[in-house]
């Protein structure tokens, strides 16, 4: 299983690690150090971020065939293979939403990853695994519960079938992790150091944590890029156990 860490906390924080780890990052926040790094990373996906700014309690107005064009301009200019399809259903509808994918793997000759979303029903799942290698399944907008690994783990299973690999999008609970075979999973659970000052560590199976405070740690401003750094430090571990775990033990797909 290849996890990907999302979350821009300053590149100051990636370049103490090389950028050796496999990193998300949404284009709607995409700033020029993040360009300028992408083929450092150990492995890049891009995400649109449409979804983010559109389920936003900010009002945030979008032409979103205008954004949909600098995407794939974006995604040509740097070779970017792996990246997300515009996840925007719950706003301009499923037809839209495939319009803008075939436009957007037209343009750049490439396949998107396709979000999936449980209302499409079990017909459309499996459609998707027939025609694409790597699809998206994720917890946004409340599709699945993020706890209800046995969901996830039809869904994966059912993949595998045609051999189609998913990502698991923003799904990283330990217990889910730890019994569905996902391909790849993305997560900014590394970023609490910096929202609730929550202080992790990889105990060599899964990631544990405590608020720092508990722990007689001190998570004032001066001290969270301390606690940012340790997480990123664990979380990089983690990635790293759980890619040669999954590939030593299961059939690759």
């Amino acid at each position: 299983m290849k996890i990907y860490l999302a979350g821009n906390q300053g590149h100051d924080i990636f370049k103490l690690f090389d950028y050796n780890f496999n990193k998300l990052d949404s284009f709607f926040y995409i700033t020029k150090e993040t360009t300028k790094n992408i083929k450092n990373y150990k492995r890049f996906m891009l995400d649109s971020g449409a979804f983010t700014f559109i389920m936003s309690k900010k009002k945030v107005r979008v032409d979103i065939d205008e954004f949909t064009d600098r995407y794939i301009e974006y995604i040509k200019n740097n070779e970017i293979d792996l990246f997300f399809e515009m996840d925007v259903d719950n706003v301009f509808g499923y037809e839209k939403v495939k319009q803008l994918r075939n436009k957007i793997e037209n343009k750049t000759q490439k396949q998107s990853i396709p979000v999936f979303h449980t209302n499409r029903g079990l017909n459309d799942w499996i459609a998707m695994c027939k025609d694409y290698n790597y699809i998206a399944l994720g917890i946004a907008g409340k599709d699945v519960s993020w706890v209800d690994w046995k969901a996830f783990y039809k869904f994966v299973m059912n993949a595998k079938e045609y051999n189609c690999k998913v990502h698991g999008l923003g799904i990283t609970a330990m217990k889910c992790l730890q019994r569905v075979p996902f391909y790849s999973v993305d997560s900014t659970t590394w970023v609490n150091a910096g929202r609730f000052g929550e202080y992790q560590w990889f105990d060599g199976e899964k990631i544990l944590k405590r608020q720092a405070r508990s722990l007689g740690m001190k998570v004032r401003d001066d001290k969270k890029n301390e606690l940012l750094i340790n997480n990123l430090l664990q979380w990089k571990k983690f990635s790293e156990y759980m890619e040669n775990k999954i590939t030593a033990s299961c059939v690759q797909y």
